[in-house]
């Protein structure tokens, strides 16, 4: 099935069609990756972005000292180093500010990110107050073969496969993780071409 993709007036993505009217969108592409994110009724965002590489510009332009420690933490935490949870907080705040419908407004240390308590995962609140949790993965772009799977709202790491000559890519990706039980099935994630 086919599902026309609009603009509302503020310029979100909008689903037509009679099976998906109404639905809230969320899409993103960064290189050659996309990803989207949908619901029924719940105002949704998510973002993808290259591992910072220059960090640096990242915490000067868009982070706060209590995020640079969140992130120090996050990265001893998770292994993944500095860049890579530098740019999780940076997507964190993206995918709020489309959930929220406004953007970051050029001003993205007015988005605040910190840890859930409660979850462990991202909590971003928007210059208002409004709070979002957030979920964020690595997604590695890696030679064609390697098998892609993941398990819903967690932070399993993606992996896409690409044709042998296309260096890896290493990218990060945050969407809005509404309170819902996550599916206990896992799901294989499917890679379509269009055209040549």
């Amino acid at each position: 099935m086919e599902v026309p993709i609009g603009n509302d007036p503020a310029g979100r993505p909008l689903a037509g069609g009679p099976l998906t009217r109404g639905f809230r969108l969320s899409i993103a592409h960064k290189d050659r990756i996309a990803v989207a994110l949908a619901h029924p009724s719940l105002p949704v965002g998510i973002d993808v972005e290259p591992v910072a590489s220059d960090p640096d510009a990242l915490i000067r332009i868009a982070l706060g000292p209590d995020e640079l420690r969140l992130a120090e933490r996050l990265a001893a935490h998770d292994a993944t180093g500095l860049p890579a949870a530098l740019t999780a907080l940076w997507c964190a705040k993206e995918a709020a500010a489309k959930a929220e419908g406004s953007g970051l407004g050029g001003r993205p240390r007015d988005w605040r990110v910190t840890e859930d308590p409660d979850t462990g995962a991202l909590l971003v609140k928007s210059p208002d107050g409004h709070p979002y949790p957030i979920r964020t993965t690595p997604l590695t772009l890696t030679p064609l073969g390697t098998p892609l799977t993941t398990t819903p709202l967690t932070s399993t790491p993606l992996t896409r496969t690409a044709p042998a000559d296309v260096p890896p890519l290493d990218h990060v990706v945050a969407w809005t993780a509404h309170p819902a039980a996550p599916s206990p099935v896992p799901f294989h994630l499917t890679e379509t071409r269009h055209g040549t």
